[in-house]
């Protein structure tokens, strides 16, 4: 998903300059979370459902992302990046380590491309990977998506879409 501007923390800016830093513990633990949304004429469809699983994911991971106005951000998003049936993806960290510290983290919310659909039929595997390891963060969107990637590089492997 590319976008030449983004929403951070309040402020739209060129993404090159949307960075978080090094010991954030987005980065450090994948401890964040995040939503994507389909845009359809320049909107987000179904806004309110998604922030609301957005901000559920969020309380259970104990990230606090600032109130946006997530409707109004995508679609300024759009118009400005020249969108108008993609993908947003709204994006929130944790912050800064120690586990103490008071700093916010960052939000983000990006419009840009989104891959093109598979083809279905699609073909499938059964993979060796399980859940097992994922249940205390079972329906949250997290950043610590490595065994959801794990999942997928190994049903390419296998020749599944």
């Amino acid at each position: 998903m590319s976008a030449d501007l983004v929403y951070m923390d309040g402020e739209f800016r060129p993404a090159n300059e949307a960075v978080v830093a090094w010991d954030d513990r987005a980065v450090l633990y994948g401890l964040g979370v995040f939503e994507t949304v389909r845009v359809v004429g320049g909107r987000a469809f179904l806004a309110d459902r998604h922030l609301a699983r957005f901000k559920r994911g969020a309380t259970r991971l104990d990230v606090t992302p600032p109130e946006f106005d997530l409707a109004r951000v995508v679609a300024s998003l759009a118009e400005r990046n020249g969108v108008d049936q993609r993908a947003a993806k709204i994006l929130a960290t944790r912050g800064p380590e120690p586990e103490t510290a008071t700093s916010p983290g960052h939000l983000f919310v990006s419009v840009g491309t989104a891959p093109d659909p598979e083809p279905t039929p699609a073909r499938a595997v059964l993979l060796s990977i399980s859940e097992g390891g994922l249940r205390p963060i079972a329906g949250v969107k997290s950043l610590s998506y490595l065994p959801n990637y794990l999942a997928r590089y190994e049903a390419r492997a296998q020749g599944a879409d």
